[in-house]
């Protein structure tokens, strides 16, 4: 939007069709958090969470503009499958807390998040 409004033969666009990049801009963002989503769980999706993953790209790829009722349609489902990306407070999905207890052997353990939000685990002294 800078470079759009920055540059001098840009600088003629009407307010609506600023609006209209910012909301296809906001579209691109949610597609590509979907997609990155969808690939990180592969076949790991009870039908209930398949159904959301569904409508969040049917908003995200639908024809016409990206409306505010969209963006918070979309919004509000990621909130509801947040779950299914990160571990509540640990910021890490639960393919990689699972990955990091196979790879370190671990039996049990507590996760933690130091002050610069990186997780660690304190296992059995």
């Amino acid at each position: 939007m800078k470079y759009l409004l920055t540059h001098r033969k840009y600088r003629n666009l009407a307010e609506q069709q600023i609006n209209d990049i910012q909301a296809e801009l906001e579209r691109i963002r949610r597609l590509i958090y979907i997609e990155a989503l969808v690939f990180s769980l592969k076949h790991s999706l009870k039908s209930n969470e398949q159904e959301g993953i569904d409508s969040m790209q049917y908003l995200a790829k639908k024809t016409g503009p990206f409306t505010t009722e969209d963006r918070l349609k979309f919004d509000g489902l990621v909130k509801k499958f947040e779950h299914l990306n990160n571990l509540p407070g640990l910021g890490i999905t639960e393919r990689e807390r699972v990955a990091i207890v196979s790879a370190l052997n671990m039996s049990k353990g507590h996760w933690y998040v130091c002050p610069k939000g990186h997780p660690y685990v304190i296992t059995e002294v």
